[in-house]
């Protein structure tokens, strides 16, 4: 949360508290009146689990949807104007376009998490190169993973790059 950082990559073991950090550094941005809106990547299975943990960790203070279901659905998520959006990879290659209007509208002021960031470590593949089209148009970007899984540093590399913009 330092002021102009470009964000945090966070490996830590599963249960070590990634969630409730990133939950708590967005509280502290939007309080610092730096950030205005999360967009929260994850794997569909965690995606159901995110909304129940903003609101075990601060209540209603925060309107928090998820962008599943059929196209229509997430389109009218989209304009539901929701604090935290959570969704999920296959989400931001097919709605890429639309995620990017609404991330535009925020004009730099919106904050991008990878939840178990080891899915952008292939530069090659349609969701890492979504999410880094999708993270120019944020302030701020956190990468959080329990298992970084790298095969090489290189892998290790292109989830730092996606906070950095490759500075690391």
């Amino acid at each position: 949360t330092l002021p102009g950082g470009f964000g945090l990559c966070v490996f830590d073991e599963q249960g070590a508290g990634k969630t409730v950090t990133l939950i708590f550094a967005y509280d502290v941005l939007v309080e610092r009146d730096e950030v205005d809106f999360l967009l929260i990547v994850a794997p569909k299975s965690m995606v159901p689990e995110w909304p129940l943990d903003f609101t075990r960790f601060k209540g209603d203070l925060y309107k928090v949807d998820i962008m599943v279901g059929p196209t229509k659905r997430k389109r009218a998520t989209l304009r539901s104007n929701a604090d935290v959006l959570v969704t999920n990879f296959e989400t931001t290659v097919s709605m890429e376009d639309g995620l990017a209007s609404l991330l535009r509208g925020y004009n730099g002021r919106a904050m991008l998490v990878v939840d178990e960031s080891f899915y952008i470590k292939n530069l090659d593949a349609k969701r890492t190169r979504s999410l880094r089209r999708l993270r120019e148009l944020c302030g701020r970007a956190f990468v959080l993973c329990g298992t970084p899984a790298p095969n090489s540093p290189h892998d290790l590399v292109q989830q730092f790059s996606l906070v950095d913009f490759g500075m690391t």
